[in-house]
């Protein structure tokens, strides 16, 4: 329970750090008008969660192993600059079954992203009623 905390606490001071630097480059504290604020905080909550949910994806199609390939491929050429009995004699077939076993949490990027996405959303219907 306290490795959830700690997962979920973590994500969400990055995505708030990320909604900081977006308000900061919009100038969003310079801002007057009620109907920029509101878009430039839309854009602030919408940029951080849409950036977790892709991650979330991509993470998803890893553990699915769409990028063991490329994985497999990249080590390969690079024990040809080991010596020879330092060299991975690892077949590709081998290679994945060990993947398989590693696979990564997601839901916290698409929990985290998600309620980041839904604030955005919700200053986007703000903005479009002003």
């Amino acid at each position: 329970m306290k490795e959830r905390i700690i997962k979920y606490t973590t994500l969400t001071a990055v995505a708030v750090a990320i909604a900081l630097c977006t308000s900061l480059i919009q100038d969003l504290y310079g801002m007057t008008s009620v109907a920029d604020i509101m878009r430039g905080l839309c854009n602030c909550f919408s940029v951080p969660g849409m950036i977790f949910i892709l991650v979330g994806l991509i993470v998803v199609c890893s553990n699915g192993g769409a990028y063991d390939i490329m994985g497999f491929a990249a080590r390969k050429f690079f024990s040809v600059f080991r010596s020879a009995e330092h060299r991975s004699k690892e077949t590709y077939r081998e290679y994945r079954e060990r993947k398989n076993g590693e696979k990564r949490a997601f839901w916290g990027f698409f929990i985290v992203g998600g309620i980041f996405f839904a604030v955005g959303a919700a200053f986007l219907i703000a903005y479009y009623c002003v």
